[in-house]
Order: structure tokens, then sequence, then C-alpha cells
């Protein structure tokens, strides 16, 4: 199951999603695991409980993050509520981050979010979307660099553009 909760502070060059709200409503079928994703559902109201209702119905839960609400993230870890996060990392690691998300702490936010990865130990996937020429391959090295040198457990990348 996939439930897609928008909200987010980014209007980034490489999204194609639409920035509207979606709410959440009970699954409809028996499903054993949870996707949650939408620009960043962190910062939608619905999502902690909804995170709370899936781990409450047993799911194994995934949660898509642009890792701009760390404060958020360490709640969920803390709380358990997923089994493994995936961050959507959209630009370099640098000064570009902010002019290709189009905020200023969308880059140290994201590097707090590499911490609380780190210290609750949780799994993370990321996904790097590529935008050549301003975001290539070789930077994203450098991305899944950053966030083991950090301590997070990187368990997959995957490529998008």
């Amino acid at each position: 199951m996939v439930i897609e909760l928008h909200a987010c502070p980014f209007s980034c060059l490489s999204c194609r999603r639409r920035r509207e709200a979606h709410p959440v409503g009970k699954p409809k079928v028996l499903v054993s695991a949870a996707s949650i994703w939408g620009c960043e559902p962190l910062l939608n109201p619905e999502c902690l409980p909804a995170l709370r209702e899936l781990r409450g119905m047993g799911m194994r839960v995934k949660l898509h993050t642009s890792g701009y609400a760390p404060d958020a993230l360490e709640e969920v870890l803390a709380e358990k509520l997923v089994d493994v996060v995936e961050v959507h990392v959209r630009a370099p690691l640098d000064s570009r981050y902010a002019e290709m998300t189009g905020r200023e702490d969308a880059l140290e936010r994201l590097f707090e979010s590499m911490w609380v990865l780190a210290s609750a130990g949780t799994p993370a996937f990321l996904r790097i979307w590529l935008l050549p020429p301003l975001f290539v391959e070789r930077q994203a090295r450098e991305v899944v660099h950053a966030f083991e040198s950090t301590g997070v457990r990187v368990e997959g990348v995957a490529l998008s553009c």
C-alpha cells in the first residue's frame, strides 16, 4: 500500500509532483506493508497518526523523506514507527542545495536528519534525483559518502532523473 501525504517546503527543479494535500484513509484491503511518501510527509499533520495506526495494524512501514523535518523524524524513529527510511536527495551537498530546493535551510536540516538516522540505527535507502548538468552521478557518490560518514547504514541507492 502506498499512502501519499503532500506537504513539501521545497520547489525542486526536478520535482514532477503536485503540491496538494491528499487525505489519509483507512486501508480497504489486507496488506502487510505500507510506504508513506509525498514530498515531505513529516510536515503533514496526518503523518504521525497514520504511522501509528499502520504500526498498530502490524504493518511494516517505509517512510520517504527529504530530510527537511529532523525533529519529526526523530520522534518517528524514537517510537519505532518505521522499518526503513528512504531519503530523497535532490542536489549536491553544497551551496547549490538551497538554490535547487528553494529553501535556505534545507541542507542544514538534511544533515540534522542524517545524524538522527545514525543515532537511531535505522537503515536508510537513498533516492538521488540527478539533474544534469547541475547534479550528476559523481556528486551522487559524494552524497552516499556523506551519509555513510555520519554513521547512517545505507542499504541501497537509486538514481533517478
